[in-house]
């Protein structure tokens, strides 16, 4: 059975909806669910839940899940990321292959495209505003890092294989394979 609830352009107040079964939502993408307003549903297979979250995802723009209000906004052609919270990773144009999770998390990460296209990928970021400036240029690189915990390593830029766990430990720009935790550091 079918159910009309309202038309285009019509508004329609309904006090309760009881579902039972499955719900299928199409795109013109292929297999996108985009729940929001300003949602985009180019690509394939990604899921976008929340205000202005994946607004730019081009045909590109593959298999990321986005949720959040503003998560991965700019996100264009990067593929296989994971951002969740509010504007995480919200001004990545192309970075993939990354997880953010909590408020501003990898915010600008992969703002700028580099030179090198292995740049700003496979980073994972946890934590208010963790990660949340790493952005390689040119011929930099900022890929494999982790960051767990509120701040932490929220000023590096660049650098590769760094671990940063707890709150405010922060690692210098452009230092690789170093590995701190505690708090403040």
């Amino acid at each position: 059975n079918k159910v009309k609830v309202a038309s285009f352009g019509a508004t329609t107040t309904v006090k309760d909806i009881n579902l039972t079964g499955k719900i299928n939502i199409t795109s013109t993408g292929t297999q996108n669910v985009v729940i929001g307003v300003n949602g985009n549903d180019a690509g394939d297979d990604n899921v976008v839940i929340g205000f202005d979250a994946g607004t730019a995802i081009d045909a590109d723009g593959n298999q990321n899940i986005i949720i959040g209000s503003g998560a991965g906004k700019k996100v264009e052609s990067s593929q296989a990321n994971i951002l969740i919270g509010h504007s995480a990773g919200e001004n990545i144009v192309d970075s993939s292959l990354n997880v953010a999770i909590g408020r501003m998390a990898l915010q600008d990460a992969g703002t700028t495209v580099p030179t090198n296209t292995t740049s700003n990928r496979n980073n994972i970021a946890i934590g208010y505003f963790a990660l949340a400036n790493l952005d390689a240029s040119g011929d930099d690189e900022a890929f494999g890092n982790t960051a767990i915990g509120s701040n932490a390593a929220d000023s590096l830029t660049t650098g590769n294989y760094n671990v940063a766990i707890g709150y405010n430990v922060d690692i210098s720009t452009g230092v690789n394979n170093s590995v701190l935790i505690g708090y403040g550091i």
